[in-house]
């Protein structure tokens, strides 16, 4: 135990050097993140197969991620595999003297089979609860899972540099084709303005709903977001507050992660929520926003993107897959 504290406490110095603060998990948080990592998976009763761990449709498919993949760029190719959720995680190991092991494991979380390849991953063909345990702060497994790389120095890992925290939602492409993404939800974000079309607005709720918010509408237009939330076809991750409120269970209200404003007053939400708030086009933003997304031209797709950080300027496009459900939108007046 000794032993492992001094550890600890070495790499909580470290990671406070680089300007990043750690702080140690209460039972409760440590539950809560298995519980986010695990897709909300009782690992008492998934079910393991050959190639996968499921629980009815839902599946957990684990790879191993070979040493010539363990770069920046290498590691950015797991994040093209479509999937409801991805994990990559990265475990480091001292193996002797001036000796480092690195070990990379990726995950897909779909719903219902689907076709994962990617050059650079190996298949766990049998070990797949091992590799999901491994991936979560639980017990570790009997059966470890090895597919360790060795480096001999901190020279050799100056080509893998991994982000200290999420990246969001891509939200577009900047002038130069670069990515633009950033988080539109979640406790650190509490307020969002979207000034534009109610197609701008559905956007940013169907990337937000892609990964992970759950989201309420309060809108002065609902039969609008009618086709939207039949297409998504599940109450517990989009509804509209102004449909037939019989459909919600009671208390149901406080299972949303995101509460929209679409043409209505703005509400109070509780702590940890965040609140998305739709204004007309040309429509001055607040200040306190922590974020905001501008229309500039509906013809070219151009959006203003601000944070508190500074702004930047993308083309916004929504691919073929994003129209099934928020084509009606795109020819609405608003």
């Amino acid at each position: 135990m000794r032993t492992a504290t001094t550890a600890t406490r070495r790499v909580a110095n470290r990671l406070t050097e680089a300007g990043l603060r750690s702080r140690v998990l209460t039972a409760s948080e440590i539950s809560q993140a298995t519980n986010q990592l695990s897709d909300g998976v009782n690992l008492a009763t998934v079910e393991e197969t050959w190639r996968t761990c499921r629980e009815g449709r839902f599946r957990l498919r684990s790879f191993a991620i070979k040493p010539a993949m363990l770069t920046t760029a290498g590691l950015g190719l797991v994040w093209t595999i479509p999937s409801y959720s991805t994990t990559v995680c990265l475990s480091l190991r001292r193996g002797g003297r001036d000796l480092t092991q690195i070990r990379g494991l990726a995950r897909f979380d779909t719903h219902g089979p689907a076709r994962i390849s990617l050059r650079g991953l190996t298949h766990l063909r049998g070990y797949q609860f091992s590799a999901l345990a491994t991936s979560l702060p639980v017990p570790q497994p009997q059966r470890q899972i090895e597919h360790w790389a060795f480096a001999t120095g901190e020279a050799e890992l100056q080509q893998l540099a991994v982000p200290a925290s999420g990246c969001g939602q891509v939200i577009g492409a900047d002038d130069h084709g670069r990515a633009v993404a950033l988080p539109l939800f979640g406790p650190q974000i509490s307020r969002v303005e979207i000034v534009g079309t109610l197609h701008l607005a559905q956007q940013a709720v169907l990337r937000s709903l892609a990964l992970g918010a759950r989201v309420l509408v309060h809108s002065r237009r609902p039969g609008l977001w009618r086709d939207m939330v039949d297409e998504v076809d599940d109450h517990d991750l989009l509804w509209v507050a102004d449909f037939n409120r019989g459909a919600m269970q009671a208390g149901s209200e406080r299972n949303y992660s995101v509460e929209m404003f679409d043409g209505v007053p703005e509400q109070s939400v509780r702590v940890g929520v965040t609140s998305m708030v739709v204004l007309p086009p040309r429509s001055a933003v607040n200040p306190n926003a922590d974020v905001a997304l501008e229309l500039l031209d509906m013809d070219t797709d151009t959006v203003k993107v601000s944070t508190r950080a500074g702004s930047s300027v993308v083309t916004m496009v929504a691919t073929d897959e994003e129209m099934r459900y928020i084509k009606a939108s795109f020819d609405a007046e608003d």
